[in-house]
């Protein structure tokens, strides 16, 4: 599996780089600030997941992640003020809400 991210600047808390947290998460499990073990999502029997960086201004895929997630952030951010984003929003994709 190979997960490609645009390359600006992203932070972390500083521990790990976002490769090392990807396959921590799904083959190795980790633990929480309170100190609680979180089983891996896969096994270590999952191939080493590897993170590429591109350019969007390069690569048109990354590019539409990246307009897509913006447009995904704006419509749950301001769904009280252009409620019809949100709705179209909802239509498309599945909404997780928090209990």
């Amino acid at each position: 599996m190979d997960v490609y991210v645009d390359e600006h600047s992203s932070s972390t808390d500083g521990k790990y780089n976002l490769s090392e947290s990807i396959n921590e998460e799904f083959r190795v499990g980790m633990y929480d600030n309170s100190g609680w073990y979180h089983a891996p999502v896969f096994s270590l029997n999952l191939p080493v997941i590897n993170v590429r960086y591109l350019d969007s201004k390069k690569v048109s895929l990354i590019r539409a992640a990246d307009i897509t997630a913006n447009w995904i952030f704006c419509a749950e951010r301001d769904r009280s003020s252009y409620p019809d984003a949100y709705e179209r929003l909802k239509e498309n994709v599945v909404l997780y809400q928090h209990p």
